[in-house]
């Protein structure tokens, strides 16, 4: 929901005049498909700790990001790729009926790989593949969710979930040093809100 790839910016590419309009997430990269395996363990009727391991993969779109000298340039980046673990505590708000409604915490680390970003010119026939543009490692985050369990039986419950989560930004690469652009890749933290289903297994 916010959050930029790579920001604006005016420069020279094979000194030829270049400008940049910024592309958020959502523009870059298509909606991702995030698993993860939750364990909890109860210290209460209401109160349970958690952990997961999470793990995300998602492909880049084919992005018209700006222009060379008034023709158009294009950029492809990496595949996202995102792996991970995060600790938290769930509060139900009732402890009675199949019905559970609750709220909780998280706190999320996570490593990302390296992602590179292939430009383009068409129209002049100009390639700059694999451009250095975000390090691997790791990035942090944090947020919240609501949610509620329908208890189906003693070891079975459906549940689903939506909240607002942040994450930092990678590491930034410098691969276009020396064209003014530089700071493309000075943001790339974001927020976004993830919405689950899940299947829950009680022991």
């Amino acid at each position: 929901v916010a959050g930029q790839v790579h920001d604006a910016g005016r420069g020279t590419v094979l000194t030829l005049p270049t400008t940049v309009s910024e592309k958020g997430f959502r523009q870059i990269y298509a909606t991702p498909l995030r698993w993860r395996l939750e364990m909890g363990y109860g210290v209460g009727d209401r109160v349970e700790l958690l952990a997961d391991l999470l793990y995300s993969k998602v492909s880049a779109k084919d992005v018209r990001v700006g222009d060379v000298a008034g023709l158009d340039l294009k950029a492809r980046f990496a595949d996202y790729r995102e792996a991970g673990w995060s600790l938290g505590a769930r509060y139900f708000l009732t402890d009675t009926g199949p019905w559970r409604p609750n709220v909780a915490v998280w706190a999320t680390m996570s490593w990302l790989d390296r992602i590179p970003a292939t430009f383009s010119v068409p129209a002049a026939g100009v390639t700059l593949a694999d451009t250095p543009f975000y390090d691997k490692g790791v990035v942090y985050g944090g947020g919240a969710d609501l949610g509620v369990l329908y208890r189906v039986s003693k070891r079975l419950s459906l549940g689903a979930s939506a909240g607002l989560r942040y994450q930092s930004k990678p590491k930034s690469l410098e691969g276009l040093a020396g064209t003014g652009l530089e700071n493309l890749n000075d943001v790339g933290s974001r927020l976004y809100v993830p919405v689950a289903v899940s299947t829950v297994l009680h022991f």
